[in-house]
């Protein structure tokens, strides 16, 4: 890799950044795809696990395992590159991770949920966030969030979500809607700045005020998003 630092007006001389060495070469974003298009890859990701505001590498899945076998290694990012592999540890889940929260209109397949890398908790370090079961109807979805630790993911902790009919969809922009007529359009950012992030919907099938002349902003909790604000 090489990387080209950003400055005021542009980007500076290149400086070859360190790879670990891995046994499989790196593929496609975690949860940017819903498969692995070949064997003998892995999907990663680049975000600060280890809350020193240096990215880390992260890889997620081999693209020649069962998702159900998945295992994470944090490789910590420094000023040269990465550095020796971390096991990084996951909550014990039901279902096994598939493409990342909001992504996507559909489950490509049952039995797995959908998830996210964010702080939620308001300490610096991402949390991880499942979204949907993708067996399960989204407007039964329940959202858990697992804070991040030092060297991996905590106990699951319920995290409320507002009510809409037909549940959460996807990603913030949107230039269609389908059949069932009450999906949103949502994304999470901190709006409010607070250092939570809020859950904000940007388009809505059965209000067409959402997305053209407001925005419903859920400011984001302890424990869960509050009542919508326009």
């Amino acid at each position: 890799w090489t990387v080209y630092p950003g400055g005021d007006g542009g980007f500076g001389a290149g400086i070859a950044w360190a790879l670990p060495a891995l046994e499989e070469p790196l593929w496609n974003v975690s949860g940017g795809s819903s498969e692995c298009v070949e064997d003998s890859y892995q999907e990663w990701a680049l975000v600060d696990l280890t809350g020193d505001d240096y990215p880390d590498l992260v890889t997620t899945h081999e693209c020649d395992q069962p998702r159900t076998e998945a295992v994470w290694t944090v490789y910590p990012g420094g000023a040269g590159g990465f550095g020796a592999g971390i096991v990084w540890a996951l909550p014990a889940l039901q279902r096994p991770l598939w493409q990342v929260a909001n992504g996507d209109g559909e489950c490509v397949e049952d039995s797995y949920q959908q998830w996210a890398l964010v702080d939620m908790t308001g300490d610096d370090r991402p949390d991880l966030v499942t979204t949907h079961e993708c067996d399960q109807p989204r407007a039964t979805a329940a959202w858990t969030v697992y804070p991040g630790e030092v060297d991996g993911f905590g106990a699951g902790q319920p995290w409320a979500i507002p009510s809409y009919d037909l549940g959460l969809e996807q990603s913030g922009s949107w230039g269609w809607c389908p059949d069932d007529e009450s999906l949103q359009s949502w994304s999470m950012m901190d709006m409010t700045g607070d250092d939570v992030p809020d859950l904000l919907v940007t388009a809505s099938c059965d209000d067409a005020a959402v997305g053209t002349s407001k925005w419903t902003l859920h400011v984001g909790g302890a424990s869960g998003f509050g009542a919508g604000q326009p």
